[in-house]
């Protein structure tokens, strides 16, 4: 379970990326108040990615799934009744946000945990 958002377009800048996804994945109009982190994803036989995570806020509406096929649900959880894994960009940064962090710049290792094959 992870943030929504994940792409940013060709000649789009991270901050006007974020309010897209916003829109187009939970249906709100955000604006970006502060960057709380990059976070640079290493490892687990996977590309490295770059990952943006802002502090927004919306003035009005409420979140819904506008796109099934890349948001499943939304939800208001506290941090204590998040769902367990989370994606490391997600529990480093909600981390950073809880500590009133700004502006981080950190490297995250993946870890793959691969399920126990048992022979037949």
């Amino acid at each position: 379970m992870g943030p929504a958002g994940r792409a940013v377009d060709v000649g789009e800048t991270p901050i006007v990326a974020a309010e897209r996804e916003a829109r187009e994945e939970v249906g709100l109009d955000v604006q970006v108040e502060a960057l709380v982190g990059m976070y640079l994803l290493r490892g687990g036989g996977w590309p490295d990615v770059l990952v943006h995570v802002f502090l927004v806020r919306s003035e009005q509406g409420t979140p819904s799934v506008v796109n099934s096929n890349e948001v499943e649900r939304v939800e208001w959880r506290t941090l204590t009744e998040l769902p367990s894994p989370l994606l490391p960009d997600a529990r480093v940064a909600l981390e950073d946000w809880s500590c009133s962090k700004r502006g981080v710049v950190r490297t995250v290792t993946r870890q793959v945990d691969f399920p126990a094959w048992e022979a037949g």
